[in-house]
């Protein structure tokens, strides 16, 4: 089982918008209310599911 220490350690590297770049995540980023940023995740995610690189073309 995974320590919470080493979790906190990978969360603190790689909660940056730097990683996102490759992601359809970076898509929330365009967001600031929590519903938008919601629906936005929802969408992304439901068309991206498998095809990271098709969704990132489109979006």
């Amino acid at each position: 089982m995974l320590s919470k220490d080493f979790l906190e350690k990978l969360y603190n590297r790689y909660n940056k918008k730097s990683f996102v770049n490759s992601d359809p995540i970076q898509f929330l980023y365009r967001y600031d209310k929590a519903p938008d940023i919601e629906i936005a995740g929802l969408i992304a995610s439901s068309l991206a599911y498998g095809r990271v690189a098709g969704i990132l073309s489109s979006v």
